[in-house]
């Protein structure tokens, strides 16, 4: 297990960016073709081993890194654990004895339940626990011809977290803070902060409702489920819902280039004081280290938005950390595929370079704590597809709902995320 921060000096800003065209997604309510379309087979069963959902409200902190140390000392893993709400549990022989013996774990689902229950769920991050586990791994029998993804090959850039502050000058009140832009490996146990910043006063121009972050929550537990899987289980989450964090600010509206102006509101506004929006990270990000034993951990922060002001991007991370920002409305793409986005993002958290066309430069680029070479890039002459680090274009809609089975990290992705 890696238990130690490695620095690194590199840090890239890397955007997944904006298809030209909308497509259909495959949600509770998805349209036609999609809607009431017959299941190939049982939901979440695309996983090697079957998963099991247990419910368990009153466990975090340390008494759910204890759970979770018990359990692997029993051999069962848990792909992803929502602190306070659920664990996600892969079954094998003696996993629900040693559940029921855990004070805390109230509820097991092996099966679907039914289609009301997140709906009565008051807590948000209860609620997007069930919405995933119910809708997360429904297949649609596609008859027709499947649509493509088109995308519009605009890049914003890549730089480091160093250059981004210097580009904005006087406007910034952060230097690059030592705990940035740290090497993160697909492995180990992986603290994930999760906040959504919410406008307040005049400015605000639509509030958080409880089922979009319910179905914001299901998106990001589905990329980190996804990530579990290719890493061949390597990794377990562990997800920190903070809620809603205060700003005066629309986030939407803030250039990327001016996000520690409402970062640092939503970091002060959940109890992280300071005058640096990254260093109040670094501080947030500690704190779930510290608090679920982990060995990495990084803030996934999702804005009430469709795009981000001036950028046709749909997302965007710092190589490493301490951070990547997500929007609900997920531009053209749409809410449906804002997992598969996420899951982008997420392998650049793990140093994972960018493969599509303006988003890497050549062949020789390198990253990571292997120094792997990006030898994926859309302009290397060998080419190994359809991979998560590729931009939408590469996919149509299937390898999107199906992305368990049909979309993969490739090799080189895997060697740069320490795999």
């Amino acid at each position: 297990m890696i238990r130690a921060f490695i620095p690194r000096s590199s840090l890239a800003l890397a955007l997944l960016l904006a298809p030209a065209a909308p497509v259909v997604g495959a949600s509770a309510n998805a349209s036609a073709p999609f809607a009431g379309a017959p299941l190939l087979r049982a939901p979440h069963d695309l996983f090697p081993t079957p998963l099991l959902l247990a419910l368990s409200p009153g466990l975090r902190g340390s008494e759910l890194a204890d759970a979770l140390d018990r359990l692997e000392a029993k051999g069962i893993h848990v792909p992803v654990a929502v602190a306070g709400t659920g664990l996600i549990v892969q079954d094998s022989p003696g996993t629900r004895a040693a559940l029921a013996a855990e004070r805390d774990v109230v509820t097991i689902h092996r099966e679907p339940l039914p289609d009301d229950a997140p709906s009565r769920s008051a807590n948000p991050a209860e609620a997007g626990l069930l919405a995933w586990w119910n809708d997360g791994f429904r297949i649609p029998r596609i008859d027709a011809a499947v649509p493509a993804v088109r995308h519009a090959e605009i890049c914003a850039g890549t730089k480091t977290l160093e250059e981004a502050i210097a580009e904005r000058g006087g406007r910034s009140r952060c230097s690059a803070p030592s705990g940035s832009g740290t090497v993160h490996f697909a492995a180990g146990r992986v603290a994930v902060n999760l906040f959504y910043p919410e406008s307040v006063g005049d400015a605000s121009i639509g509030d958080w409702l409880p089922s979009e972050l319910a179905s914001s929550q299901a998106e990001l537990v589905r990329a980190l489920a996804w990530w579990n899987l290719k890493s061949g289980g390597a990794v377990t989450f562990v997800l920190e819902n903070r809620g809603t964090a205060d700003t005066p600010r629309e986030a939407g509206l803030v250039p990327i280039s001016d996000e520690e102006m409402y970062l640092g509101e939503c970091l002060a506004s959940l109890g992280i004081p300071g005058v640096c929006a990254y260093a109040q990270l670094n501080d947030l990000n500690e704190i779930a280290l510290a608090d679920n034993r982990a060995h990495f951990a990084f803030t996934q922060v999702i804005l009430h938005a469709n795009d981000f002001n001036g950028s046709g991007a749909l997302a965007y991370a710092y190589l490493g950390g301490p951070h990547t920002v997500a929007l609900l409305g997920n531009g053209s793409l749409g809410q449906e595929f804002l997992d598969r986005v996420i899951a982008h993002e997420v392998g650049h958290i793990f140093q994972a370079l960018d493969e599509y066309s303006g988003g890497c430069g050549g062949c020789n680029d390198r990253s990571g704590y292997l120094d792997i070479r990006n030898a994926n890039c859309v302009a290397c002459p060998l080419q190994s597809g359809p991979c998560v680090m590729r931009g939408s274009s590469q996919y149509d809609v299937v390898d999107m709902l199906q992305m368990e089975e049909r979309i993969h990290p490739c090799s080189y992705t895997k060697g740069m995320a320490g795999l």
